[in-house]
């Protein structure tokens, strides 16, 4: 009957152990995954705002080059 509760305790033991190792694996996976979360947002605002820039200078180059058919539509 002792050695019966002994391995029982043993097995107990044991799960917890694994139990332990398994929810730190897991908690490691979630920062991990969290880092790359937020790496990701940030390189999506970076391309956001080059994106704005990028059209904005679309746009002064758009209206240098219509001054610049009216200015030859003129002569």
């Amino acid at each position: 009957m002792k050695k019966l509760l002994r391995q029982s305790q043993r097995d107990h033991e044991r799960e917890a152990a694994d139990y332990g190792v398994m929810m730190r694996e897991l908690q490691t996976n979630l920062s991990t995954e969290r880092n790359k979360s937020e790496t990701m947002e940030h390189q999506f605002e970076e391309c956001r705002a080059k994106v704005v820039t990028l059209e904005s200078q679309l746009d002064t180059v758009r209206k240098q080059l219509q001054n610049l058919n009216n200015q030859h539509q003129t002569k």
